[in-house]
């Protein structure tokens, strides 16, 4: 559990600052999509854009990794 939480934070930390923020905003911290534009002072449609594209990118990072341990 813990290799898997560790493994998704470093995957978290490859991630460009603009889709970091939104994605730890919403995602982890809970903020709604509204609240997290007015934070990063941009619409809650790039929140949505940059959360989905940030979510897309773990997904490669991750598998990508995963292709390496196996």
């Amino acid at each position: 559990q813990n290799d898997r939480l560790d493994l998704l934070r470093r995957a978290i930390d490859r991630l460009p600052e603009k889709l970091r923020t939104p994605l730890l905003l919403f995602c982890i911290e809970g903020h709604s999509q509204k609240d997290t534009a007015d934070i990063l002072e941009t619409t809650p449609k790039t929140i949505e854009l940059r959360v989905y594209r940030a979510k897309e990118k773990l997904r490669s990072i991750l598998s990508s990794w995963q292709e390496i341990e196996s």
